[in-house]
């Protein structure tokens, strides 16, 4: 494919020295188009070639890494198909909405075990002990707060306080479910005047 790029732009620029004479701009905007079309064509069909060799996502999991294939790279699903069947995706600094169908199963590779070196470089970096999650919708809120959570128990952090909103109660109860079962929590209350009250829910690590 990239020879027959350079022998376009070879021919490309021998025309641009024949200039207008012997119908030379015609040829070469002629070649041009060539270029393009070729060009397009290739990278259709290699996206094509890389969609045909991955699973299709049937099952979205927030925070699941997946691989879109018209970027040629591996990107963190972070919301649930809307009825479009849009999902949006972090795609290094950059979030932005796909077709799911678009998006392919990463293959399951060996978890490598984490490095001492990167465990102390985490518990040296300043991690908030409050984190807010008023305004999210309960799978959203739990998915923060396992990640926020896992931080702070490797930031040796003690206590944490988790800021739900008093509301219906749903987003308390749903945070709390989850709180039973994770595996960094000692013990966990609601607040106390002065705290947050009901609004908030106070979290003692191991």
């Amino acid at each position: 494919a990239k020879d027959e790029a350079d022998e376009i732009v070879k021919a490309m620029r021998e025309l641009e020295k024949m200039g207008i004479s012997g119908g030379g701009r015609n040829r070469l905007e002629e070649e041009r188009r060539k270029l393009k079309t070729s060009l397009e064509e290739k990278e259709a069909a290699m996206i094509k070639s890389r969609e045909n060799t991955g699973e299709v996502i049937t099952k979205v999991k927030l925070g699941m890494e997946a691989f879109l294939p018209s970027l040629n790279q591996r990107v963190i699903i972070i919301s649930n198909p809307d009825n479009k069947g849009d999902v949006q995706v972090e795609a290094g600094i950059m979030k932005i909405n796909v077709k799911l169908k678009d998006l392919r199963k990463v293959p399951n590779e060996p978890k490598k075990k984490e490095k001492k070196k990167r465990e102390l470089k985490l518990n040296m970096k300043a991690i908030d002990s409050r984190i807010d999650l008023r305004g999210m919708d309960s799978e959203e809120a739990c998915y923060r707060t396992d990640k926020y959570l896992d931080e702070a128990y490797l930031g040796n952090l003690g206590e944490v306080t988790i800021v739900h909103g008093k509301g219906t109660g749903i987003l308390r109860k749903a945070i709390n479910d989850m709180l039973k079962r994770h595996p960094h929590v000692k013990s966990y209350r609601l607040g106390v005047y002065g705290e947050g009250g009901d609004g908030v829910t106070i979290v003692e690590l191991k």
